[in-house]
């Protein structure tokens, strides 16, 4: 199974039962009584598909009819084509899921994918809250977080043992309050862009 960067925006509401009942923008503008029953329907048979050369055509208006998108079913299909699809689908699409994904066509797919990676540190526990609003921040814009806490310079090794963690990311969010040394010593560790983020500990 491959899921591509960020998260559908599906509005819910509780039924009877506790279950989430899926909300689309437009059921939402009906149930609202913005448009019309016959104007809804009018707005899902004008929904079209997109013809992708000559094996698929794409539901890219799916998530609108029913508050999630198509999901490919990859087995039968060739690697090319597998990757094709999902790469097209996520030009329209905030997610996008395959199921039955072999090896090679996930790795495929995650070159493809434009996946920003940055790598949130703190040095203490006590740092923990600038660091969460910076995470966090990062996240709602889409951007994957890696998180690597508690590596303050006291304790080297703890920050040494995450060196290919931080090396992977594309850039460095470094929190620290006491003397603000985990910053420079990050530095000399690697040749990522780092923003250092003083707090007021210590």
């Amino acid at each position: 199974m491959m899921v591509l960067p960020k998260a559908c925006a599906v509005l819910a509401r509780r039924s009877a039962r506790g279950m989430p009942r899926l909300r689309t923008p437009i059921r939402t503008a009906m149930y609202s009584s913005q448009v019309s029953v016959s104007k809804a329907m009018d707005d899902w048979n004008a929904l079209e598909y997109d013809v992708l050369e000559d094996f698929a055509k794409l539901d890219g208006q799916r998530a609108a009819r029913t508050g999630f998108p198509e999901v490919v079913y990859s087995e039968g299909k060739t690697t090319d084509q597998v990757t094709t699809i999902l790469v097209a689908m996520k030009k329209t699409n905030e997610i996008v899921l395959a199921t039955r994904v072999s090896a090679d066509v996930a790795a495929l797919v995650k070159a493809h994918a434009d996946l920003t990676v940055v790598c949130v540190l703190c040095a203490g526990t006590s740092d923990l809250p600038v660091a969460e609003e910076a995470a966090v921040t990062l996240e709602l814009a889409g951007v994957h977080v890696q998180r690597i806490y508690d590596v303050g310079v006291a304790g080297l090794h703890r920050l040494l043992r995450n060196r290919q963690a931080i090396e992977d990311g594309d850039a460095i969010i470094v929190v620290a309050g006491m003397d603000g040394a985990l910053p420079g010593v990050v530095g000399g560790l690697t040749s990522k862009p780092i923003v250092a983020v003083p707090t007021s500990v210590g």
